[in-house]
């Protein structure tokens, strides 16, 4: 039986570049169709405005650390969903990371994120019968 779960991906860009940041997110959900075990059941078509200025704060940080300290606040906080089962739930994390926007071999990221995701459950058969 496989693992259920919904992404979620949040990032920082500017308005008139969040069609790049899409392209670079929709390359990753393409990356994460090559896994053996991962099957992808439905991901945003596009990113979404988010409000959370704590987490829209966390991010425009660590844009303006790898940035030498220039800070851009015309930055909004978009979010991706992605909806994916697992056959082993190790899997999970190595998802989490393929998705997070950030690239490990680059000094300076172009789209600082957050990834975080929710486990489904399976079919209960209380839900089937009634409660």
């Amino acid at each position: 039986m496989g693992h259920k779960a919904v992404f979620l991906t949040y990032f920082v860009v500017e308005s008139e570049k969040i069609s790049s940041a899409y392209e670079n997110f929709a390359e990753r959900v393409m990356r994460m169709k090559s896994l053996t075990g991962v099957e992808i059941f439905s991901s945003s078509k596009q990113p979404a405005p988010h409000e959370n200025e704590s987490l829209r704060e966390v991010l425009l940080s660590q844009y303006e650390v790898e940035h030498e300290g220039n800070r851009n606040d015309s930055q909004r906080l978009w979010l991706l969903v992605t909806v994916v089962e697992v056959d082993d739930i190790a899997m999970l994390e190595e998802v989490s990371e393929l998705l997070l926007m950030d690239d490990s071999d680059v000094l300076v990221d172009q789209y600082p994120s957050f990834v975080t995701y929710i486990e489904q459950v399976d079919s209960n058969p209380h839900f089937s019968q009634g409660i």
